[in-house]
C-alpha cells in the first residue's frame, strides 16, 4: 500500500473537475472534522469513503465518481491536474502524462500541475464549497504514549 501524504486529499491524488454536488446550497459547519482520524494508507482512505464514514464540509457522507480525464475515483467536484496544463513541462490540458526533456511521457505527474489543482480548490474551499472532504481531527496531545516516548 501507498503512503497517504498530508496532502492526499482526492486532488492530490487526481481529481474531477465535474459539475460539482448538486445539494452544495448546504452551509459548510464550523469546525468540522472527519469522524475518524486521518488513515495512513491510500486504501484505508477508499474503504472509509466506500463505507459511508468520511464527510464533507456541510456533514454529508462523501461520495466518489470516476474523473472523466483521468479515470481515478474521486470526489465530484475536486480538481483533476490533466485539467490544467503543466506550467513545469508545458504538456497541454486534458493530456494524460507529463513530459520529459527527451518528449517522452514521464511516469507521474509534475509536482507543479498537483499543486496548480490543489490551489484551484483550495480557493474554492475559500470560497465556500462545501462539497471537499472535512480535515482530519487533531491528534491528541498529551496522552501517556507521548510521555513515554521521548522527542
Amino acid at each position: 500500500m501507498a503512503p497517504l501524504s498530508p496532502l492526499a486529499a482526492p486532488s492530490s491524488a487526481g481529481g474531477c473537475l465535474a459539475a460539482a454536488d448538486p445539494a452544495a446550497d448546504a452551509a459548510p459547519i464550523p469546525g468540522i472534522t472527519q469522524p475518524v482520524p486521518g488513515p495512513r494508507f491510500v486504501d484505508e482512505y477508499r474503504v472509509l469513503v466506500e463505507s459511508g464514514v468520511l464527510i464533507d464540509l456541510a456533514g454529508r457522507p462523501l461520495r466518489w465518481q470516476s474523473c472523466p480525464l483521468c479515470g481515478t475515483r474521486v470526489v465530484p467536484g475536486t480538481t483533476c491536474p490533466l485539467s490544467l496544463p503543466c506550467p513545469q513541462c508545458g504538456a497541454r490540458a486534458g493530456r494524460r502524462r507529463c513530459l520529459r526533456p527527451s518528449g517522452h511521457e514521464a511516469a507521474q505527474l509534475h509536482t507543479a500541475r498537483v499543486r496548480a489543482a490543489e490551489r484551484i480548490d483550495e480557493a474554492r474551499i475559500a470560497a465556500g464549497a462545501v462539497f471537499f472532504p472535512a480535515p482530519w481531527p487533531r491528534p491528541v496531545q498529551g496522552d501517556l504514549f507521548d510521555l513515554l516516548v521521548p522527542d
